[in-house]
């Protein structure tokens, strides 16, 4: 059997934030890509710590990038709980 700490989830979670943060911020990469990579990573972090309010605070950005206004509204609404 293999078990993974709750702690282990919630590192491995913010390291995938962070990931999502460094190529958001690399500008030497297509926007859409660079947005779309962004969000695949930090919805990984959310689905290992469905609680991290950074990583839907992040999430918030890149959705306003994509112009995904339904998105942002559910993800803020998830956010507004959270707090």
């Amino acid at each position: 059997m293999f078990f993974v700490s709750c702690g282990h989830k919630k590192d491995e979670s913010r390291e995938l934030v962070n990931r999502a943060n460094t190529v958001y911020l690399n500008f030497d990469i297509d926007t859409e890509k660079r947005i779309d990579s962004a969000l695949t990573l930090v919805d990984s972090a959310i689905i290992l710590d469905d609680e991290n309010f950074q990583a839907y605070l992040n999430k918030a950005t890149y959705l306003v990038g994509k112009r995904d206004i339904e998105g942002l509204l559910v993800n803020n609404l998830k956010m507004v709980a959270l707090k």
